[in-house]
């Protein structure tokens, strides 16, 4: 569903009118896996005050353990973790600010190189 469409729908039915954001400090997201008859909570995430402000999103690292405010729109200088990155929100892209992307090469593809 698009933001958009998200409105259109909670006006339809009469809901508070968020689209595809938050709607303050304490929303959850939760993952949740369906299996058969069994449903397993995956992951979840709590949102914080410093997250819930305008143009800034809140994302895992590239290696998924840590998440991190990305915030280049809405620069945040307090101490409350997750603390800002100055990384713009990537919407719908990896969340890869600050990471280089790298690539296992053999040695004998190196020297090609090179040579």
């Amino acid at each position: 569903m698009t933001g958009s469409a998200s409105v259109t729908w909670e006006r339809a039915t009469g809901h508070p009118v968020f689209g595809l954001s938050l709607g303050n400090t304490g929303d959850k997201v939760l993952l949740w896996k369906v299996t058969g008859t069994d449903t397993t909570l995956v992951d979840g995430y709590t949102y914080k005050t410093n997250e819930a402000a305008s143009d800034r999103a809140v994302g895992r690292t590239a290696d998924g353990n840590d998440w991190k405010l990305e915030d280049a729109l809405n620069p945040y200088t307090g101490t409350t973790p997750p603390l800002g990155t100055g990384c713009a929100p990537t919407p719908g892209a990896p969340n890869d600010c600050g990471v280089t992307p790298v690539a296992r090469e053999t040695w004998g593809r190196l020297k090609a190189l090179y040579r």
